[in-house]
């Protein structure tokens, strides 16, 4: 079995709820099919880590097939920097891109295309990535979409109408995530009597966004704060199955949020901004699109789908069916035909 070294952050029992761990961890856990892996957890001790990547780089030149990164913009950056000065074979790295961030990169800093250019593979998430990647002359790009571990669960259907629909909310806690924009369109919805209950799960990204959530939970009984759920188990699917819709207020670009591979796993449909690859993830009724930022249109779709609560059903069956399209397999599926079998 090839050897290949493995240099991302991965999982810990602290640090296991960001959308980069969690990618990086299952991307490392389908790589040890293929191949004997040697890890490099930049979750811990980074800068010894470091100085192992530097180490790698100018002595075990012969020792791996590949070097794969899974890493966000910084990170990789700086291991491509290290790669490149110790005159790594390029062709050898296998670079996962986390987020969209590449092609705003190049496009601020030509040098920075020089770093990158020559890797074997730069695997991105989405078709739309690719395309502006080829568009500014990079010819090494793979697609392959965001993936999860599908747990076997059963279709739930929810008996409609009823008085209050339950959203969640799964995501970093920080105003560009939209979750201000959404609360405080809630509570102009809720003004009369409750309508909408939301629980709230996520990771606070400072001391004043855990000290907002905090005061919107005092102040309104149907806001509730729920910590952070792993979801490395099919009974916390099966938590995720009991809300009515899932709302995505993102105010970035993002590339392809794990999050919503989560909802179609668990058959719940979702109400999202048209963030930047929006319509390219979504293939129609497992989803509402609402305009990003757009307080208005984000409350006029909330009340269309309470008062035509019978299509909720129909969107989570159109959820639930798109489920295996990003399972493992995805993943499993490009390491055969670019890496296994067309050497």
């Amino acid at each position: 079995m090839d050897k290949i070294l493995f240099v991302g952050s991965l999982n810990t029992k602290k640090d296991c709820y960001d959308g980069e761990r969690i990618k990086t961890t299952f991307t490392k856990e389908v790589m040890s099919r293929f191949f004997d892996v040697k890890v490099i957890n930049l979750s811990r001790f980074k800068l010894i880590n470091l100085l192992r990547i530097v180490f790698a780089s100018i002595f075990l030149k012969n020792k791996y097939k590949y070097i794969v990164v899974s890493k966000d913009r910084g990170g990789a950056k700086i291991i491509h920097h290290v790669l490149v000065l110790f005159k790594f074979n390029m062709k050898n790295v296998i670079y996962f891109q986390i987020g969209p961030f590449l092609y705003e990169l190049v496009n601020q800093s030509k040098k920075a295309m020089n770093l990158f250019i020559n890797d074997k593979a730069i695997v991105v998430e989405t078709k739309s990535l690719a395309e502006q990647l080829t568009s500014i002359g990079f010819n090494n790009i793979a697609v392959v979409p965001n993936f999860k571990p599908n747990y076997e669960l059963n279709f739930v259907s929810v008996l409609y109408p009823k008085s209050i629909l339950k959203l969640v909310y799964f995501s970093r806690i920080e105003k560009m995530k939209g979750i201000y924009q959404l609360l405080d369109t809630l509570i102009d919805i809720n003004v009369e009597k409750p309508i909408f209950e939301i629980d709230v799960y996520g990771l606070f990204m400072s001391e004043d966004d855990k000290a907002m959530i905090k005061s919107y939970e005092s102040k309104y009984s149907w806001i509730n704060y729920c910590g952070s759920l792993n979801l490395n188990s099919k009974n916390n699917y099966q938590k995720l199955q009991q809300y009515d819709l899932h709302i995505f207020p993102t105010l970035y670009g993002e590339g392809f949020p794990g999050t919503l591979i989560d909802f179609f796993i668990a058959g719940v449909p979702t109400l999202s901004s048209n963030f930047a690859r929006s319509t390219e993830i979504f293939a129609g009724d497992e989803a509402l699109i609402y305009n990003q930022g757009d307080s208005n249109d984000l409350k006029n779709k909330l009340l269309y789908l309470y008062n035509n609560q019978i299509i909720l059903n129909k969107m989570r069956e159109q959820a639930f069916k798109r489920r295996n399209e990003f399972s493992l397999e995805v993943l499993d599926n490009y390491i055969k035909e670019a890496l296994i079998n067309n050497e």
